[in-house]
């Protein structure tokens, strides 16, 4: 049993250009992280690095450009509020998938559901946190795309 959050935007963009922010090193240092490498395919890594010795690393498992693009890692830590990581016990896939939509009159939905949060309450503030970090980015996301 797992739990999962949903965020969706609209932006004023083509498909192409959210795809292109969402998976571009450039583009996503502009919304989402300092640094990020990303090796375009099933299978491929994709790393977020927040600072110096602080990555991220999770693998694609979606590569369908302007439509869907996804990746996870599996870990049995869960971040506390402190930010710190409390093993669990239970590996888990942290899966976050992007949905991209064009809806008409050069508007794109964007998606986004993270998925894999245990039901034990060490996962409880990673949710929240996540839940709300997620609003804030992908409205950073929609200014950088609308200019």
């Amino acid at each position: 049993m797992s739990r999962s959050h949903e965020t969706i935007i609209d932006i004023k963009a083509t498909p192409e250009e959210v795809f292109r922010a969402l998976t571009d090193p450039e583009q996503i240092a502009k919304w989402f992280v300092p640094g990020a490498r990303v090796d375009p395919r099933v299978g491929g890594e994709y790393v977020k690095v927040w600072g110096p010795g602080m990555e991220s690393k999770s693998i694609i498992s979606a590569w369908d450009p302007n439509t869907h693009f996804a990746s996870y890692t599996d870990r049995s830590f869960a971040f506390s509020g402190q930010g710190k990581p409390v093993d669990t016990g239970v590996v888990r896939r942290m899966a976050v998938d992007y949905y991209i939509e064009a809806i008409g009159d050069g508007v794109t939905r964007l998606r986004l559901v993270q998925s894999g949060f245990g039901p034990e309450t060490p996962w409880d503030d990673e949710f929240e946190s996540t839940k709300t970090g997620w609003a804030d980015y992908l409205k950073k996301l929609k200014g950088v795309l609308e200019g």
